[in-house]
């Protein structure tokens, strides 16, 4: 695959901007760990 191409082809459609409302970006995010190690868990509601 041509990465140079595939690249400059992504730069050419232009650019996305989603905004998220505070209480969503609030509501995402995971509980507090109680255990060593592992990843968060994070919700999958909004």
């Amino acid at each position: 695959m041509n990465w140079r191409e595939y690249d400059a082809s992504l730069r050419q459609r232009g650019s996305l901007t989603v905004w998220f409302a505070g209480e969503a970006i609030e509501a995402w995010r995971a509980e507090p760990r109680t255990t060593p190690g592992g990843q968060s868990w994070y919700s999958g509601v909004m």
